[in-house]
């Protein structure tokens, strides 16, 4: 089964390319210049989507929470010509699955596009980390990798705070993280 990739960047020539490089190894590639026309197509269960951090009128960032607040656990990979340290922060606090500055390494944005293709398919959570957790604490990853808070969390699964980040607490000491960033990269992309 061939996976559905969107891309969106407000530069036609390097949104066209990262097409033909997408396509060329596999993907089904689709192409947007802004980020409205991905909210009006996300309806098509896209595996994976490729946005740049900054163009007209909704952001990156933006379509990354418009993405979540409807309810869409869809893979995102962030890319910028104009990398900085709190864009990157911000986007995988709120579920990134990684980020890439312009220029990058072809093989190796590719190789990172594929691995988040694969965690969409396995329900978000790579089988060798699942494996090490709790039901509950693996319901709880899901939840902190879709980019909820603990107050959501709790909300959710009907428990407190407090015990939420109980479970972030073990799930990270069981995972050998210290941080939000690493638990995402460590549970999506190994």
């Amino acid at each position: 089964m061939t996976n559905r990739v969107y891309v969106v960047d407000d530069n036609d020539d390097f949104r066209q390319s990262l097409i033909w490089l997408l396509s060329a190894e596999g993907f089904d590639a689709y192409g947007f210049d802004n980020a409205q026309e991905v909210l009006d197509n996300l309806e098509n269960q896209p595996d994976c989507l490729i946005t740049d951090v900054r163009m007209p009128g909704m952001s990156g960032l933006q379509l990354q929470r418009a993405v979540r607040q409807v309810g869409s656990d869809l893979p995102i990979l962030f890319m910028t010509a104009h990398g900085d340290v709190p864009l990157a922060v911000e986007a995988m606090q709120n579920g990134a699955v990684d980020f890439f500055e312009k220029p990058f390494a072809q093989d190796q944005f590719v190789e990172a596009v594929k691995k988040a293709c694969e965690s969409k398919s396995s329900g978000g959570l790579r089988e060798e980390v699942a494996s090490q957790l709790t039901p509950r604490e693996r319901e709880v990853l899901e939840l902190v990798v879709a980019g909820s808070l603990n107050k959501i969390i709790a909300d959710e699964l009907n428990i407190s705070i407090k015990t939420v980040e109980m479970h972030r607490s073990n799930i990270k000491n069981k995972l050998g993280v210290k941080n939000l960033a690493e638990l995402v990269q460590v549970a999506l992309k190994g």
